[in-house]
């Protein structure tokens, strides 16, 4: 009776002992949690956004887990919302109702179903849980929203519903799983997904109302490997690849694992990374040919490190205020005999368009600081003057097209020298003219991202920021052979950084100690 009661009283031994699951064959088997799903449940947030590959049994043990709350917490609402409605009636058949008619015969007396109809339990203890396609009524206490990247991609109206409808039933403190593979950039899920990664990359502290990222990359799932045959040799591609993943992720796969791999994407093809990806960025990318090398970026990605200090600029005096959603991140704040340059792209200041991006570099090219965010162009310009001023003066370079000459124009306003200005050939006069800020054409993008592709192979681009290597990600070729960001995906970062390192490259200084320090890779701040 004791032992027993405290047995029932322990989540965890109810979640390792107490529920029936049908496997993939069928058959009822006892549900424990595997490693990776255990992870998940200790290291859960009120609000989770689950990225994983496919087949790793997240649905299942998420639907587990609200039940049993449900199950044994008196009056509470729970939800689980599937993508398909043919999938909600399987979830609730095979997942919540086939675990409760398993239950032992005491627990279902104690905590019965006083209503069982098609899709939703309803217990005796004021408890329910309900399975279907969108949600709006009532007030939800645990909702589950399972292969939300699919029902953006496949029912975007939907997902808009879901998103005004469904997830405003959850009140402050409830508790929220959005769990899906990725179905590529654009949608929802992949906004919801990089703002919460962008979270976690800064080690931010979250509130109650920011969701928390997890990542479950198919190499965490020890079915997914095979014994090679005698004679099975890596490519040059996959030996490279599998080389940069492993600085990456700062572990070592087994030749089983690389086999199995190797074999899955023969068979999966343009899809592998979306369905089994092995770093969260990849698994969006899906059309166009990437512009940086993968592999390099994956060495980068492997020397990012979280800010020393986040924290926003005040307008007026330029000061520095420390805040957790800040929009400056820094690494290394200016040492009095170091040379910076800065580069700049300017967005318009919508809420939810681009972002006016600046990124900092010192002069042995490293990101020493970081600016991302919506702002007034004229805004923007007064936050460029405080950080070069700070920044010892630094060399500025600011993209003019568009939206940039209400930048330049405030800065030229606050007399701010030490801009990098072009000199252009007037045709007919034959007269150099000049031209406050730089101008991103047809004929100096290439130069520029050219030169940035050719550090980031080099690992010379010296880039700190998570967010950066994330947006060189999805920055491809398209069809026309132009260079973008992926169609859903911003390239603000990638053009800021671009230009920085133009400007590293011109400004009026580059000692041959500088060089040479830069040359031989000394990131260290």
């Amino acid at each position: 009776g004791k032992q027993l009661f405290a047995c029932l009283s322990d989540p965890w031994w109810r979640l390792n002992n107490l529920y029936w699951i049908e496997d993939e064959y069928g058959m009822a088997v006892k549900f424990n949690l595997r490693p990776w799903q255990e992870v998940l449940m200790r290291n859960m947030w009120y609000l989770n956004i689950v990225l994983k590959a496919r087949q790793m049994g997240f649905t299942t043990a998420i639907d587990i887990f609200i039940l049993d709350r449900t199950l044994f917490n008196a009056n509470t609402r729970s939800g689980i919302i599937a993508h398909k409605k043919e999938d909600a009636t399987a979830i609730f058949r095979a997942k919540v109702k086939f675990a409760y008619d398993r239950l032992p015969i005491d627990i279902k007396a104690k905590i019965g179903a006083k209503s069982d109809r098609a899709g939703e339990l309803e217990f005796t203890n004021g408890s329910s849980i309900r399975v279907a396609v969108s949600m709006r009524s009532g007030t939800l206490q645990y909702l589950h929203i399972s292969e939300f990247g699919k029902l953006c991609a496949e029912f975007p109206i939907r997902a808009q519903e879901v998103i005004s409808g469904s997830l405003n039933t959850l009140h402050e403190g409830a508790f929220c799983f959005i769990e899906s593979t990725a179905e590529g950039a654009g949608g929802h899920f992949y906004t919801m997904t990089v703002k919460a990664k962008e979270l976690f990359d800064r080690g931010a502290k979250l509130n109650r109302l920011q969701y928390r990222f997890h990542f479950f990359p198919w190499f965490d799932d020890p079915k997914y490997q095979i014994e090679p045959e005698p004679d099975f040799v890596l490519t040059r591609e996959y030996a490279e690849y599998f080389e940069s993943l492993q600085s990456a992720i700062g572990r070592q796969l087994s030749i089983q694992q690389q086999c199995w791999y190797v074999i899955k994407a023969e068979e999966q093809g343009d899809k592998m990374k979306q369905e089994f990806p092995s770093t969260p960025m990849e698994a969006f990318l899906f059309s166009g040919r990437p512009v940086f090398d993968p592999n390099a970026l994956n060495r980068a990605e492997s020397r990012c490190e979280p800010p020393k200090r986040v924290v926003d600029v005040r307008i007026s005096d330029g000061e520095w205020e420390d805040r957790p959603d800040g929009l400056l991140q820094i690494w290394q704040e200016p040492m009095e005999e170091e040379s910076y340059a800065i580069g700049a792209d300017v967005a318009e200041g919508l809420l939810h368009g681009d972002n006016s991006t600046g990124d900092i570099f010192n002069d042995r090219g490293q990101q020493v600081a970081h600016f991302c965010g919506h702002l007034d162009p004229d805004l923007f310009g007064q936050v460029l003057y405080w950080l070069a001023k700070k920044y010892n003066d630094a060399y500025l370079g600011v993209e003019r097209n568009n939206h940039g000459h209400a930048t330049l124009a405030t800065l030229k306003r606050l007399d701010y020298r030490n801009l990098f200005v072009e000199e252009l050939l007037d045709r007919d006069s034959e007269e150099e003219t000049e031209r406050v800020g730089w101008l991103t054409s047809q004929i100096s993008k290439p130069f520029i991202i050219d030169n940035l592709s050719s550090l980031i192979r080099q690992d010379l681009s010296g880039i700190y920021c998570a967010q950066s290597v994330d947006e060189c990600r999805t920055y491809v070729i398209d069809e026309k052979g132009r260079t973008n960001g992926q169609a859903g995906c911003k390239d603000d970062r990638v053009m800021s950084l671009a230009i920085g390192h133009e400007m590293l490259r011109r400004m009026p200084r580059a000692s041959k100690r500088d060089q040479s320090r830069r040359k031989r890779g000394d990131w260290r701040l």
